[in-house]
């Protein structure tokens, strides 16, 4: 990222996966060291989320940390 203000936008696709491969608290970490640059860098990281395929838990942690948005199809 680079720091200009020229609006940006991560679409990363795939956390269960990575979840799955690397462990939660590693992805986790990642993902809200991500979300400290957002507000340096004027970008919007978009992260979406299967809730069937993880446990309560890490479902709830992420949407507390995280602004939710919903979509419907």
């Amino acid at each position: 990222m680079r720091k200009t203000d020229d609006p940006k936008v991560i679409f990363l696709d795939g956390v269960g996966y990575l979840i799955l491969e690397n462990g939660f608290v590693p992805v986790f970490r990642f993902l809200t060291t991500l979300k400290d640059y957002t507000a340096l860098y004027n970008t919007v990281v978009i992260v979406p989320l299967r809730e069937d395929g993880l446990d309560e838990k890490t479902v709830n942690l992420m949407y507390r940390e995280f602004e939710r948005m919903r979509f419907q199809s």
